[in-house]
Order: structure tokens, then C-alpha cells, then sequence
């Protein structure tokens, strides 16, 4: 009994994550990802490999090519993302 009831929950659990959740609206200069990275393109993290692996896709808003987040979670061109003082989790200077 305790293993159908687990197999019920596994079988529940995966096709949850296939049905459709509600499309988010995203501004500009964002854009939506059916299944996108688990790590957001941010200036304070250009050029380095995400340490998360993907597992199930995510649903998000993400920049648009050749932009990055700034330290106020704003999309910005990529070239005017400041070379120091903006770090995750951190607020900006200035």
C-alpha cells in the first residue's frame, strides 16, 4: 500500500510539473523563457559558468541577449555594467 501510495505521489509530482503554469508578463528590456538557465545573466556574474544544473526548466523572466542585471535587479546593456562595486546581493553604490 505505502508503495502505490508513493508511486501515485511520483507519478502526481511529475505531471504537475508539465502542466502549463499561467505565463508571466515581463518588461522590457526582458524577455520570456519556456525553460530557461537556472542562473540569471547579472554584471556581477559575466563571464562564469552557472554551478546550477538544470533539473526541471524554469519559467522566468530573463534579459535579453546582450543584456545583464545590475545590482538593482534592472536589465542593462551588457557594455554598462560597472567593472566593481556592484555584487550580488549587495546594494549599489552610488
Amino acid at each position: 500500500m505505502q508503495r502505490l501510495i508513493f508511486a501515485l505521489f511520483v507519478v502526481l509530482s511529475i505531471l504537475s510539473s508539465f502542466t502549463s503554469a499561467s505565463k508571466l508578463i515581463c518588461n522590457r528590456p526582458h524577455e520570456f523563457y519556456d525553460c530557461g538557465s537556472a542562473c540569471q545573466t547579472t554584471c556581477a556574474t559575466l563571464n562564469q559558468p552557472c554551478p546550477i544544473i538544470n533539473i526541471r526548466c524554469n519559467d522566468d523572466c530573463y534579459c535579453k541577449k546582450g543584456y545583464a542585471r545590475d545590482c538593482r535587479d534592472v536589465c542593462i546593456p551588457i557594455s554598462k555594467c560597472p567593472g566593481k562595486g556592484c555584487r550580488p546581493r549587495k546594494p549599489c553604490e552610488g
